[in-house]
């Protein structure tokens, strides 16, 4: 990979590999990697970022084409990381697809898949090196234009953890889309797929049925089933004692993924003309095991066990919807219920003491929640199109460790039932002046109850009282475009039990902010920009009986631009300006602000946009920063942005 060089090999590189894969593209080549990607045509999208000593790449090619009953889909992705540290760290990831489909006749398609991704990174952990290729033959017969039938053979390679494996892949995908049985309305797809490779064996079972039913023109209804089995193996290096033992350096490990979801959702509209009702309810089922091939039972531990993991939920919700003339209203409620459970499989060879040592710690993480949630959404449009919003929300959630052993356990790791209440009310106003010219402002009140159960750490329990005021204007014409906002916060975190002990303190967090961005357009080709922002934020302790506070921390934070730019036309410009940041943090002693540390930056800013098309445009950017920071030496950072469309 083009990254495995030296920092001036890596920027030529960087310019260099998206024309290499323009020229190795021929017209005869086509991808469907990007939803927008255009039929008989080749897009190449390119974007590099440099922020920090952070240089990321990425740069992918796809293509279309039909020639009369030949179809090809072709595509390769291909992104890079590469960290400029004292551990210099590069990760490489390629993805690269061919499909290609004949029509012998209308109803039946012969083809073929190609697949291929290599993954490489420097650190050689967990799954740093690994690459998958695979061709697959693929039949499609469609009996019915809704109705299709796709058999797979095929042969894959597949190296994990420097083990090469190989075998055959078979699999079948069935399709029925918006097949009408009595005006019942069913939409089914399943596919399997079954990887035999070496010593592992994948399977992938995906499966889905809707049935959906429009009774009248305003009553719908929808049920929904889903399953979904995903088994992988994995290998696991084994120390150099193990592998003696078993005559292996690798482990495997299997993970079984089974999800089955159930979905109902019930719509009424036009009850009374002027009211819309929904219900909708779901089942939740998962189970996850992990077995691992090689266990070593002498000498005994509780660490060799297979786990089980049972998952549930429940989740029930309703919404009305209110139109009455000006005043529009939505209410919602919503009930979830969570459940799961550990689970450990016994092995016989181990004595039962090991294995009740690890039951105890598998129940230890077993949980329950139960959380309710209940919401409106009101509108209500004033005279001379003002409005007036009204938002509020109500959460109760219930979080439970069940295990007989968080009751007597000591340690408070696994001791985190709790609480928690929570309330969110906002109303806002909004004006519209003009067609050019609109404004709002909207006060926010969040309140949060955290209660924790045990008396281990009830000593967290807190209220979390936050306002907020602020507002916002918008001001459009051919000349000015100008916007900016406005606000106050003030945050207090309340402790319930302060008064009894002594480590436990109350604090406040008081915040003002102002943006403001404005464009000016100097001609018909020159405009300027200018954009600005301020952050003044407070922090110390807070009495909330006498409701003061002792501050303790003072930040300020300034920063702006100013630019002049240059139309090259209605979708293109550049323009140059200058970037300037400045951070100033302060303590307060004896009441005295005093400044404890200072950071500023100024450096040049450079943004281009050409636009030929919607389909072929270049977008960057890059800024220099010359940092100065208190006791330290001056520093320079570029930074730079560039994204590339192109279509053929």
């Amino acid at each position: 990979m083009f990254l495995h060089c030296n920092l001036l090999e890596f920027y030529f590189a960087l310019f260099v590999f998206p024309l290499l894969h323009l020229s190795s593209v021929s017209a005869q080549t086509l991808s469907a990697m990007d939803t927008t990607i255009q039929l008989n045509a080749t897009q190449i999208r390119t974007n590099y970022s440099k922020q920090l000593n952070i240089h990321t790449f990425t740069n992918s090619v796809s293509a279309v084409y039909n020639f009369n009953r030949f179809t090809v889909n072709a595509g390769n992705t291909f992104n890079s990381t590469f960290i400029d540290a004292v551990s210099k760290n590069i990760r490489d990831d390629n993805t690269f697809f061919i499909d290609s489909r004949y029509a012998i006749f209308d109803q039946f398609k012969l083809g073929g898949l190609f697949r291929s991704r290599i993954v490489t990174d420097n650190r050689r952990i967990g799954l740093s090196d690994v690459s998958e290729n695979s061709f697959e033959l693929i039949a499609e017969y469609a009996p019915i234009y809704n109705i299709s039938v796709r058999p797979v053979l095929g042969y894959k390679l597949d190296k994990q953890l420097e083990q090469n494996d190989k075998g055959f892949i078979y699999g079948l995908n069935s399709i029925f889309d918006n097949v009408n049985l009595s005006n019942y309305l069913f939409n089914s797809n399943v596919k399997y797929l079954n990887e035999e490779i070496g010593r592992r064996n994948n399977i992938t079972l995906n499966s889905s049925l809707s049935v959906n039913k429009h009774f009248t023109s305003d009553v719908f209804n929808s049920f929904n089933f889903e399953f979904n089995k995903i088994t992988r193996d994995f290998y696991l290096k084994l120390d150099s004692a193990k592998a003696d033992f078993f005559g292996s350096d690798l482990n495997i490990e299997t993970r079984d993924d089974d999800v089955l979801m159930l979905s109902e959702n019930l719509k009424y509209n036009n009850i009374f003309n002027f009211m819309d009702f929904e219900f909708i309810g779901g089942l939740y089922f998962r189970n996850v095991e992990r077995n691992t091939l090689y266990k070593l039972t002498s000498p005994p531990s509780k660490n060799v066990f297979d786990t089980r993991i049972d998952e549930f939920r429940l989740n029930l919700g309703t919404r009305f919807k209110l139109r009455l003339g000006d005043f529009n209203s939505n209410f919602k409620a919503n009930y979830t219920e969570r459940d799961e459970k550990h689970i450990v499989k016994n092995i016989s060879e181990i004595p039962e003491n090991f294995y009740l040592d690890r039951v105890e710690d598998e129940l230890k993480k077993n949980n329950s929640s139960v959380r309710f949630q209940l919401g409106s959404e009101s509108a209500y449009n004033l005279v001379n199109h003002d409005t007036l919003y009204l938002n509020l929300f109500l959460s109760k959630l219930v979080y439970n460790t069940p295990s007989i052993s968080n009751f007597t356990n000591k340690s408070n790791i696994f001791r985190d039932d709790r609480d928690e209440l929570l309330y969110i009310a906002r109303l806002t106003y909004k004006k519209f002046f003009s067609k050019f010219f609109s404004a709002s402002i909207f006060v926010e009140a969040y309140m949060n109850h955290l209660v924790y159960i045990y008396a281990e750490r009830s000593s967290n329990n807190n209220w979390n009282r936050v306002i907020r005021l602020a507002s916002n204007s918008n001001y459009t014409d051919k000349v000015l475009t100008s916007s900016n906002s406005f606000e106050v916060l003030a945050n207090y975190t309340i402790y319930d039990f302060e008064d009894i002990l002594n480590t436990v303190r109350s604090f406040s967090f008081r915040q003002f902010s102002f943006t403001d961005t404005t464009q000016i357009n100097l001609s018909k080709v020159f405009f300027t920009t200018v954009s600005g922002n301020i952050k003044l934020s407070e922090q110390g302790s807070l009495n909330w009986r006498s409701f003061s506070t002792k501050p303790a921390r003072y930040i300020e934070e300034y920063s702006g631009e100013l630019k002049l730019g240059y139309r090259l036309n209605h979708l293109s410009f550049f323009n140059l300006g200058i970037r300037t940041f400045r951070y100033i943090e302060s303590r307060f002693e004896k009441g005295e602000k005093v400044e404890n540390s200072r950071i500023e930056s100024i450096g040049p800013v450079f943004d281009i946009s050409v636009r030929f098309r919607e389909d072929l445009y270049l977008i960057g950017t890059s800024w220099i920063e010359y940092i100065s920071q208190s006791s330290k030496s001056t520093r320079r950072i570029v930074n730079f942005n560039l994204r590339i469309l192109l279509t053929i």
